[in-house]
């Protein structure tokens, strides 16, 4: 490398960044399945019955009421 240059910040000191990502801010699946299912629920919000189908169909995915 040549002079003044830096290493890249995950390189540095041998921390491999994305093990440390994950280990310090680890995937929550069951907050992001939550999150989606509130979201569905506004897009769905004063629909009919039938056009709720008709999106969740279309969408292919599970009735968020249940």
């Amino acid at each position: 490398m040549g002079r003044g240059r830096r290493l890249p910040v995950h390189v540095m000191n041998g921390v491999n960044y994305d093990s440390w990502l994950n280990a310090n801010n680890p995937y929550d699946e069951a907050d992001e399945q939550e999150r989606e299912r509130e979201w569905i629920l506004e897009e769905i919000e004063g629909l009919t019955e039938e056009e709720i189908e008709d999106y969740l169909f279309a969408e292919r995915i599970e009735d968020p009421r249940k």
